[in-house]
Parts: C-alpha cells; sequence; structure tokens
C-alpha cells in the first residue's frame, strides 16, 4: 500500500473517531475517556525489544480500545473501539474475534455511509458478524442523522480530494511491524499507524 492509501485510511479511522467523540458528547448522556494506545502510552513501542518477559502485557495494552464511556450517572461503562467501514462485511466477526481474545468486554462502535452500529463484540460473534444499530436510547435519532450528513459531507470531500493527481517524491522503506488491532503486517506504515485500519503499530 503506497503513501497516499495510508493517508486515506487514516483519515476515514480519525473520521470516525472524531464523529464518534463528538456525537455521545453531543447528547450529554456520557463522559467519553480517549483510551487507544496513541492517547496513552505509545513509548512503550519504543521499549518493546526490551521487554520480552512482559510481551504479553505490552501486547494487550497496544491492542487498547479506542475509548472509555461512562455514563452521567456513573452507573454504566463501555470500552469502546471505533471503526469506519464503507460496508459491512465478513471481516468484522474476525476483528471481534481477535479482540475478544484480549478485551472481553468491548464494544464496536461502526460509522458507515448509511448509518451508525454499536454492539458488545461477543453479540457480533455470536450473530456471525452481524451488529446492531446505533439504539436512540443512547444517541437520539436527529442528532443521528445531523452526524451521518456531516460523515457524508467528510468522505465526499475526502472522495473529491483522491481523484487528484498526487506526485511523492520519497518511499518509506517497509519494515517489520505488526498491527495488534487487525493482525496485518503492513508494508509502508508511517508514524507507526496501519494503513489497514489506522490502529497504531508495534515494531517486531
Amino acid at each position: 500500500m503506497n503513501d497516499i492509501n495510508f493517508a486515506r485510511n487514516l483519515t476515514k479511522g480519525k473520521i470516525a473517531e472524531t464523529i464518534f467523540w463528538m456525537m455521545f458528547r453531543e447528547d450529554d448522556r456520557f463522559i467519553l475517556l480517549p483510551f487507544g494506545y496513541e492517547y496513552t502510552i505509545p513509548e512503550l513501542t519504543h521499549y518493546r525489544k526490551y521487554l520480552k518477559d512482559s510481551i504479553k502485557t505490552v501486547e494487550k495494552i497496544s491492542s487498547s480500545p479506542d475509548f472509555i464511556m461512562l455514563s452521567s450517572d456513573k452507573s454504566q461503562i463501555y470500552i469502546v473501539d471505533v471503526k469506519y467501514r464503507t460496508t459491512l462485511s465478513d471481516r468484522l466477526k474476525l476483528d471481534a474475534e481477535k479482540t475478544l481474545e484480549k478485551w472481553e468486554e468491548c464494544y464496536y462502535f461502526v460509522a458507515t455511509p448509511e448509518g451508525f452500529y454499536f454492539d458488545t463484540c461477543k453479540s457480533i460473534v455470536q450473530n456471525n458478524g452481524k451488529i446492531s444499530s446505533l439504539s436512540d436510547t443512547l444517541v437520539s435519532k436527529d442528532i443521528q442523522e445531523g452526524y451521518v450528513r456531516l460523515l457524508d459531507e467528510f468522505m465526499n470531500i475526502k472522495t473529491s480530494i483522491s481523484t487528484q493527481p498526487v506526485r511523492t517524491t520519497s518511499k518509506i522503506q517497509p519494515k517489520n511491524y505488526w498491527c495488534p488491532d487487525c493482525s496485518e503486517y503492513p508494508v509502508s506504515p508511517i508514524d507507526n499507524i496501519c494503513p489497514e485500519c489506522g490502529g497504531f503499530l508495534v515494531e517486531m
């Protein structure tokens, strides 16, 4: 994957995270705390090779979901991993299975052009990859519809820009990186970010 495709995929993931953050905060029923590896202790990637005795701990931390979501009355807590998908596919089940290996109580928030989805990874696996739509008991339909339109605007801008010819002047040499989010080995990572899913990479 070249640098331009990497940038496109990274942008989609970051847009989905921004949509999630803004939408749930606007509804004012939840407190959101960034929880992903890139927000907490990315320095661990630099020390991974020295932590061979704690490799399982490092791998679990590096696969951290994106947000902790706490209800305003402090009665409910969600650990949430945010994803963008053009269409829902069987891969979602595979992703959920991998997440469950380290985060049994994790939820997926999936942003798509048709709407938003929110469900536990356990439920996604049990239902063979099917995920429930985001309930209006969590975020009202009016707010959801507004952010679906905003997501569409962002993606249309991205598509328009991506049709323009772009010249690159340098190449990044392949390195041996592992993505704990999707278990891929990207060819050309930039700044330790996975070009497939936008997750934080770990150097092997």
